[in-house]
């Protein structure tokens, strides 16, 4: 077989191979450039359900003069097939871990060289579900030293909030809280003292101090937006 007839263009299906997949599921409203779903598609599994809707955009450029996108958002295939898109990733990255579709940032389309797998999935001779990434083969003792290295690694990461929420506790009883604060005046007060804590590290040190009853918290509209203020309990 010549080379050339192993080669593949991996952005661009064959109008044969989409009819193949998608005319038992879709139909297409050329008009409004929508995707409609035929009801043998309602119970299919998400992973059926993403992988048809994938292979279903590829059928625009035979169907439209227009160039509509041939790769979609979890949001917007999640909208699509009605499914909640943040419930999805874990089902697109199994599957792009399988080399059955692949991610340009957070836009998601299937590999052409993977059109006869899709077909094998939806026909039930492949089950979607048993798709997972190779595992790497582990050394003897390797497992014992990452543990270590995990736990060592945990022990410092507790160390570190320790060490934090000590010095929190100073700006408590050092009178910091002794006028009205906000989150961000938390975060420039460790900035002060040479410590870079993420923001989202910082309300979890507020709210127990606030369920310890070591400060108040209430809302209050600051530049025309609701915040929450924290205070020392009087």
């Amino acid at each position: 077989m010549p080379l050339k007839d192993l080669t593949i263009k991996g952005s661009v299906l064959a109008e044969k191979q989409v009819e193949e997949v998608v005319s038992k599921y879709v139909r297409y409203d050329v008009e409004e450039k929508q995707i409609h779903f035929l009801p043998v598609f309602t119970p299919l599994t998400n992973r059926h359900k993403v992988l048809v809707y994938l292979v279903a955009l590829h059928g625009w450029p035979f169907l439209s003069k227009e160039t509509l996108p041939l790769e979609a958002s979890p949001a917007t295939i999640g909208k699509a097939i009605n499914v909640e898109g943040g419930t999805l990733r874990h089902t697109l990255m199994e599957l792009k871990d399988a080399h059955i579709i692949s991610a340009t940032g957070k836009l998601y389309r299937v590999h052409s060289a993977a059109i006869g797998q899709i077909k094998d999935i939806l026909q039930g001779t492949v089950q979607a579900d048993k798709i997972v990434k190779p595992k790497n083969k582990v050394k003897k003792g390797q497992g014992k030293r990452e543990n270590k290295k995990v736990s060592k690694e945990n022990r410092g990461k507790k160390k570190s909030q320790r060490d934090l929420i000590s010095v929190f506790n100073k700006f408590v009883t050092e009178g910091f809280f002794d006028q009205a604060r906000v989150i961000g005046d938390v975060k420039n007060r460790f900035a002060e003292k040479g410590l870079n804590v993420p923001l989202s590290s910082i309300p979890k040190m507020l709210l127990k101090a606030v369920k310890d009853e070591k400060i108040t918290r209430k809302k209050k509209e600051i530049n025309k937006r609701k915040v929450w203020v924290y205070e020392r309990k009087k």
